[in-house]
């Protein structure tokens, strides 16, 4: 039986940032995150699928700065959220920008 792609979403979380849910199997979801970054132009710059992470330069303001892109796991979907680092999410504004051009550029198969 064929799985139904549900195209994913941009939310807002519990803070009040932007993070994107996408249902479907994981591994389905890294793959069309790959997809969406590569379509979209966005340079990935490594990935750790084992942690859920791409690493992407995006230049906000003039500046390049590498972001960590990453895809959680929830009990009923997935959920990708932009990073400055493992502890810091990104500013809301580039979330919005970024996860936008991901929900523009997302496979639609």
């Amino acid at each position: 039986p064929s799985t139904v792609i549900v195209k994913p979403q941009v939310v807002v979380d519990g803070n009040g940032h932007p993070v994107m849910h996408s249902t479907g199997d994981l591994l389905q979801v890294w793959d069309n995150i790959n997809k969406a970054l590569t379509t979209a132009r966005i340079s990935i710059v490594d990935r750790n699928q084992s942690l859920g992470l791409y690493f992407i330069d995006l230049v906000e303001d003039g500046k390049k700065a590498t972001y960590q892109l990453k895809l959680t796991r929830t009990s009923n979907d997935n959920v990708i959220s932009l990073q400055k680092d493992d502890d810091t999410l990104a500013e809301s504004a580039l979330s919005q920008r970024t996860l936008a051009s991901l929900l523009t550029h997302w496979p639609s198969e």
